[in-house]
């Protein structure tokens, strides 16, 4: 039986491969959401009507996928959701070692930074969904506090260029 954690990464090598192999930009993006519903579903031990009860996923790489695909959803443009794709097979398929916190604040701040194309509101999302993870998957509490601080912080300000330079030096710390 092969390990939950190396067929994702196997998944996303795919899925990266597969979004090289088109040039369309929509395309990319679709195939790289695609990917990642794959790696949620592989590390998902079980349904998802049963997680509010048994808890959520014991591997990093289903919190990684979940949280790209949340913030996919929200991007306007396919750019954004190109980054955000890309940012996130590049980790699966590199492997989640050490907190996964740092693994989604990397993942995150690569996606806000990876195309400077895309808006900046779908950049500011992008921070303030995995900010948001960060802080849900905290390995301790000053972790939590400082993402909650950052998010805070965020909705705050009223432009999406401030979100960003907030959420980007809270992502950038960890």
């Amino acid at each position: 039986m092969t390990n939950v954690r190396t067929v994702c990464q196997q998944l996303a090598r795919q899925g990266q491969q597969a979004m090289n192999s088109v040039k369309s930009d929509v395309d990319q993006a679709r195939i790289g959401e695609a990917y990642l519903g794959s790696v949620e579903n592989r590390s998902s031990p079980y349904p998802k009507r049963f997680e509010a009860v048994l808890g959520s996923s014991p591997y990093p790489e289903s919190a990684v996928a979940n949280t790209a695909r949340r913030a996919w959803r929200q991007m306007e443009g396919c750019l954004g959701q190109l980054a955000v794709a890309n940012a996130a097979l590049a980790a699966i398929a590199a492997g989640v070692n050490g907190p996964v916190a740092a693994t989604l604040a990397s993942v995150g701040l690569n996606s806000m930074l990876s195309n400077p194309t895309s808006s900046v509101v779908d950049q500011a999302r992008t921070g303030l969904i995995f900010t948001a993870s960060v802080r849900d998957n905290a390995s301790g509490a000053d972790e939590r506090d400082r993402a909650e601080a950052a998010l805070r912080a965020a909705s705050g300000v009223t432009t999406a260029n401030s979100q960003v330079s907030i959420l980007k030096t809270f992502l950038a710390s960890l």
